[in-house]
């Protein structure tokens, strides 16, 4: 399934919500009278099976007496704009989905329900770090981890075990000594053993986490950007050896100039940094490759530890302005649960929220090398600025001055810091 980041627009500028009342807190109670018979529900379009959500609507109205589920699927297209316009009116949906990396600017106007009291009851005291981080603004929680997935190494089998590689790289020492064999049998000049876009920032950023560093942290409210301490620099290096000595791919392009996978489909390269689903896509384009396409945790700093990755999904929310709270609550619960989870990951190969859950899914061989690359999986930081980060586009520029040589590693690292310090701070 794929499973789509968005980098939001500002979010923050629309939502200037006032939610005056208290709303009583679920306590457990079916179907209360006091709350409207229909309980509307926004979901992505793509996210979960039919048969899956008509489970819990079935589920959830038999417990709930009177009371009727209203899905409305939505594009994630115009999602922002529509949610944002939602929350701040009186349109909004009781319970939302909404893409991870939003939540926190939907989150810190007002527009979403605080379900800190109720983690626990959640279940969230084993929810998976990365999932966890996505729906927490500061020491709150707004949204409740729904599934994620995230990129793998795709590579080409023909091609390693012609090289004479019996089985994909454990770690990165391994990874390039790999690409030394594949290299020898593949003398094309714009051959790659490893596709490495620069302003492909999640890949880059990966090797950062990896090696302890991080985007930014937070220190008594105040945000600071993290690229230039001593572990995320190491990251930054290591990062730029791997690019040096296994990519040709054009240095200053991002992953869809051009497309990882028909780099992988047409033999330009050998494996890539991708989301699992891709497979599909190079099948679907050459048939004569559906079994040819491997998949396995991209490797680590050693054999037991793939690289850390970042974690794309969806979390639960409800809406701030909701008139049937303990409903919502109740549903939210339900969709969240250990029961729905465990058919959500069966059925659509996903990983659940839980580390419980992930480790039971691990035993099915088409989700473990997901799992193991989200167990140390990492996320954005939970600031309603963050997505202005994205667009202005400071980390794809500092990997590729850092690529191409433009900048040392150190001044490109600053300048990105610069950017990432301003923009979460702001007010």
């Amino acid at each position: 399934m794929k499973v789509r980041h968005l980098a939001a627009a500002a979010l923050t500028a629309a939502l200037a919500i006032a939610v005056t009342g208290c709303q009583k807190d679920s306590t457990g109670d079916k179907g209360s009278g006091s709350e409207p018979s229909t309980l509307t529900v926004w979901l992505m379009k793509g996210s979960a099976p039919d048969d899956l959500i008509n489970a819990v609507n079935k589920d959830f109205e038999s417990t709930h007496k009177g009371v009727k589920v209203k899905i409305e699927l939505q594009e994630w297209a115009d999602i922002t704009t529509k949610t944002t316009t939602a929350l701040a009116g009186n349109t909004a949906p009781d319970v939302l989905e909404i893409g991870n990396s939003l939540t926190a600017g939907f989150a810190a106007p007002g527009g979403l329900k605080d379900l800190t009291d109720k983690k626990a009851d959640l279940g969230g005291g084993d929810w998976i770090k990365g999932l966890a981080d996505s729906g927490t603004v500061g020491d709150k929680v707004y949204g409740v981890p729904y599934y994620a997935s995230t990129r793998v190494l795709l590579y080409r089998k023909d091609l390693f075990t012609a090289a004479g590689i019996a089985a994909p790289p454990k770690t990165i020492d391994e990874l390039l000594a790999d690409g030394t064999k594949l290299k020898a049998k593949n003398k094309a000049a714009d051959f790659s053993t490893l596709t490495c876009p620069g302003k492909y920032w999640y890949f880059g950023t990966s090797f950062v986490y990896a090696n302890g560093g991080s985007l930014a942290t937070n220190t008594g409210g105040q945000w600071k950007g993290n690229l230039s301490s001593p572990e995320s620099q190491k990251g930054l290096a290591q990062w730029k050896d791997v690019c040096s000595k296994l990519s040709t791919y054009p240095k200053a392009n991002d992953e869809a100039n051009p497309p990882q996978v028909n780099q992988l489909g047409t033999g330009k390269a050998a494996s890539s940094y991708d989301a699992g689903w891709q497979t599909g896509v190079i099948a679907k384009d050459k048939p004569a490759l559906k079994d040819q396409i491997g998949i396995a945790a991209f490797p680590g700093l050693t054999a037991d530890t793939a690289l850390p990755a970042f974690l794309g999904g969806s979390n639960l929310a409800i809406a701030a302005t909701t008139k049937s709270p303990n409903n919502a609550y109740d549903y939210l619960k339900l969709l969240s649960g250990t029961k729905y989870q465990t058919q959500f990951f069966q059925e659509s190969k996903v990983l659940p929220n839980t580390n419980a859950l992930l480790t039971a899914a691990s035993a099915d061989p088409a989700i473990k090398p997901v799992a193991d690359a989200a167990k140390a999986g990492w996320f954005t930081p939970s600031n309603a600025h963050w997505s202005e980060v994205e667009q202005s586009n400071a980390l794809q520029d500092m990997f590729v001055n850092i690529l191409t040589g433009k900048k040392s590693t150190a001044d490109a690292a600053k300048a990105a810091d610069d950017v990432i310090t301003q923009t979460l701070n702001k007010k």
